[in-house]
């Protein structure tokens, strides 16, 4: 398969699955909720597990060996069945997060916020990005620099959000250099309502990311985004820039400070001009 051809097929049926997937998570959490915290993937003290993260995998994986796309290596967040049916090799790999915003879903029964992703990359190449929000029946797709929320082009420029998710003293000496090298004043952080990952810098021109080992699940959605409104995401410690020359097969786990997951390693920078629309 090459790249037209894996991209179509994700495309085709994807959404599809998404559709079906989301809907099970809405019927199981009117049904009731089973919670835990994780002990084999995220942060065991602050993360939780639903009986919903493993059904709903399951029901992606499932309708997923149906198609081409099990050919593809496969990164989940659950460690569920079916896993080891897809390809231990090739030259594609799918990303999963089964329910993206758990706390919101499984704490507050009426809380809309909650979304499953899944991604497609290459080793050098984010091909497209899928995100499904269930309770709004709402697809937004990131692919060849564009931004589409139910197949309409979607427009970002400067939004407000009451929620900060970062300060100044979040962020290492090598990416305070790397902030200040490029103009920016790193004081507040916002996240934008719509899209996870989303983050800019309000007092500046420029927006801007710094993540540290980020999640090999969905943390790649803010970089596709970064692409997508064309500007540049950089591993800091390597030089590599994503998109060009960073290897996304490079995966590691982590186990530090109560963490268990697979991650991308080292310290990822983006920038971006807050006021282009996409």
């Amino acid at each position: 398969m090459n790249n037209d051809n894996i991209v179509k097929i994700f495309e085709t049926k994807v959404p599809g699955i998404l559709k079906k997937a989301g809907a099970y998570s809405l019927e199981i959490r009117r049904n009731g909720l089973k919670i835990s915290h994780k002990t084999n993937t995220g942060e065991e003290k602050s993360d939780i597990l639903t009986n919903a993260d493993l059904k709903v995998q399951e029901v992606i994986l499932n309708e997923l060996l149906k198609t081409h796309l099990r050919k593809c290596m496969l990164v989940s967040e659950e460690n569920t069945r079916y896993i080891d049916r897809f390809a231990k090799k090739s030259n594609y790999l799918l990303s999963i997060d089964p329910i993206d915003g758990t706390l919101a879903y499984a704490k507050k029964p009426r809380s809309k916020k909650f979304q499953i992703i899944i991604q497609l990359k290459n080793q050098y190449e984010i091909l497209i990005t899928a995100i499904y929000y269930p309770a709004y029946d709402e697809l937004l797709y990131i692919a060849n620099d564009k931004v589409m929320l139910n197949g309409k082009k979607l427009k970002l420029g400067k939004n407000k959000s009451r929620s900060d998710i970062a300060t100044k003293d979040d962020l290492s000496i090598r990416a305070r250099r790397f902030f200040s090298k490029n103009g920016l004043n790193p004081i507040d952080y916002k996240s934008h309502p719509k899209i996870p990952g989303y983050i800019y810098l309000v007092k500046s021109k420029y927006g801007g990311f710094y993540k540290k080992n980020i999640n090999a699940y969905d943390g790649l959605v803010w970089a596709h985004l970064v692409n997508a409104m064309g500007g540049r995401t950089i591993e800091i410690v390597s030089g590599k820039e994503i998109g060009k020359d960073y290897n996304f097969f490079n995966i590691k786990r982590e186990t530090l400070r109560g963490r268990n997951r697979l991650v991308h390693p080292g310290e990822y920078m983006a920038i971006f001009n807050i006021d282009k629309q996409i």
